[in-house]
């Protein structure tokens, strides 16, 4: 990322979300490396923590900005409309996986938030689907963000099973799961014949190793903890993502910093989650070392994140921008 910033909070609000994926999912999957490395706990549990808080706060500001900035939606462009969609999915999928943070502290609060998460992740799903066959659409419609409302929903069975709600679970999945291929499809055509993604929306790229990640955690769930071929299948998908993603590295480093950014964050969290529900259920095949790695690359990653951002954050109030809350008007994203 470049040193050139962008006005954290001209994004969309609602994008603020993707700061809570990021911290919540990587708290989990410290979560698995307690489990697995024996590293002290205390390290998981104050991530969902700040995850927990962070929601709070961002739900608040973003309840503000919706009432304040409700008679300028309506001049929005088919494309802005659609990403404004995209980015509401980070809060159901913020629900979802505080849900599986709080599961192992209460069952009765972990099931009010997956059923909240799931029933506005499946609703989101929908609407973008029916969004997108009344068509048709300018290629810039079709970009990564679409994966958050539709693929999305491979998070469901991740914590669903356990709380007792096999049906929807699985009903999430089937959504998910064609959302996911039929969409992939799709944006592989647009990048390949439309012009590229504009370079400040290029880290919704590293969203193409969410889906794959998410369906592995889901399908043992799903499949009573056995792994077969189409585990094997989603988990590599996931590492192949990931070095397509790192492959795109010097173009990466050249992005503007704003909270889109913060998109790298929840993928890479999500994708060593992912490696260590691997090599707990096929042992040595996959080597101790990448877990380490994965685990790794998404702390180092969402370190430098919030560390990007509080430097942002402390430069605008050395300017004088010191309103956190826009007067109606601002300059939008």
């Amino acid at each position: 990322m470049s040193d050139t910033s962008q006005p954290l909070l001209t994004t969309p609000p609602i994008s603020l979300f993707s700061i809570v994926m990021g911290v919540t999912g990587l708290g989990l999957t410290w979560r698995k490396a307690h489990l697995f490395y024996g590293v002290p706990p205390w390290i998981a549990e104050i991530l969902l923590l700040c995850g927990a808080v962070l929601f709070a706060f961002f739900s608040l500001y973003s309840g503000y900005r919706l009432i304040m900035d409700r008679p300028q939606a309506e001049h929005s462009s088919i494309p802005e409309q659609m990403e404004r969609l995209c980015f509401t999915a980070t809060v159901p999928l913020s629900l979802l996986l505080l849900s599986a943070a709080v599961l192992p502290y209460a069952t009765q609060p972990a099931q009010w938030l997956w059923i909240a998460g799931a029933a506005m992740q499946f609703s989101l799903g929908l609407a973008t689907i029916s969004l997108l066959i009344r068509g048709p659409h300018p290629p810039a419609t079709l970009t990564p963000l679409l994966f958050l409302p539709l693929a999305g929903n491979l998070l469901g069975p991740v914590s669903g099973i356990s709380l007792g709600f096999a049906g929807a679970s699985w009903l999430m999945f089937t959504m998910g799961l064609i959302g996911w291929l039929v969409l992939l499809v799709l944006l592989v055509g647009r990048l390949a014949g439309f012009r590229a993604i504009p370079v400040e929306k290029l880290p919704a790229m590293a969203i193409f190793i969410t889906p794959p990640a998410l369906a592995f955690m889901a399908y043992p769930e799903l499949n009573h903890a056995l792994i077969d071929f189409p585990g094997h299948l989603f988990f590599f998908t996931g590492l192949f993502f990931l070095l397509l993603n790192l492959a795109m590295i010097d173009r990466f480093i050249r992005i503007p910093f704003s909270i889109r950014c913060w998109s790298f964050s929840f993928p890479l969290a999500a994708l060593a989650g992912a490696a260590f529900d691997y090599r707990a259920a096929i042992g040595s095949v996959l080597p101790a070392a990448i877990c380490g790695l994965l685990l790794a690359l998404a702390s180092l990653t969402i370190a430098m994140l919030a560390a990007r951002t509080l430097w942002a954050m402390a430069r605008a109030c050395k300017a004088g921008k010191t309103q956190l809350l826009p007067a109606r008007g601002a300059a939008r994203d």
